[in-house]
């Protein structure tokens, strides 16, 4: 993504506060040097279905979201 090797993973799983629920959810990770500091930044979108199994949400539209976010992302070279 934008030239940078970031990890994805996804993954479903029950809702660990709400059992009928079911959380489907996206991750991206990287490891950058920040001028000799090593820094993980991760970025992740959890979407929750509710009791019947019926998605809360548009998951296209909402992944959309994500995509937008992680196409845009750069890393600053210098300044604050």
């Amino acid at each position: 993504i934008n030239g940078m090797n970031f990890t994805k993973e996804t993954g479903n799983y029950p809702d660990p506060l709400v059992s009928s629920y079911r959380d489907d959810w996206v991750g991206y990770s990287i490891e950058h040097d920040f001028s000799g500091t090593l820094t993980c930044i991760s970025i992740s979108l959890t979407m929750i279905s509710d009791p019947s199994g019926t998605p809360a949400f548009d998951k296209a539209a909402e992944s959309a979201v994500l995509d937008t976010i992680m196409s845009t992302l750069s890393f600053s070279t210098g300044g604050d």
